[in-house]
């Protein structure tokens, strides 16, 4: 399952990852709601990818699909924050880095004012 927040004011997507998700949970749920933010802005400013109750993938290309979400919207997103535990944010930021151009940080439970903090600065252009 995959639950997703849209702040459409600063162009923020956050995208938490429960349970084992599905190869739909990405056709069907992440990228229309991507599609939006980035019609409306033209880029993602923060794709926060919230992994603290992620058991995985499903059967049935689910892996796949991520990575097609990720190859399809990866120049439009600036910021990538990976949130949750320990096992996931060093695994995550390596696999996210070969698909996107942006600056990807992990951030462990408890770090969230770390996270927060993160997105307040504003990235310099160029």
């Amino acid at each position: 399952m995959i639950d997703i927040r849209l702040n459409s004011r600063r162009a923020i997507m956050r995208v938490s990852l429960i349970d084992r998700i599905q190869a739909q949970d990405f056709s069907e749920a992440v990228a229309p709601a991507a599609e939006r933010l980035r019609a409306r802005h033209g880029r993602i400013e923060f794709l926060i990818l919230d992994v603290r109750r992620f058991h995985g993938w499903g059967a049935g290309g689910t892996f796949a699909a991520q990575i097609r979400f990720l190859r399809c919207f990866g120049r439009s997103v600036e910021r990538v924050a990976v949130f949750g535990s320990r096992a996931w944010n060093g695994a995550t930021p390596a696999i996210a880095a070969l698909f996107v151009a942006a600056e990807v940080r992990s951030f462990a439970p408890g770090q969230g004012w770390l996270m927060r903090r993160w997105m307040r600065v504003r990235k310099r252009p160029g």
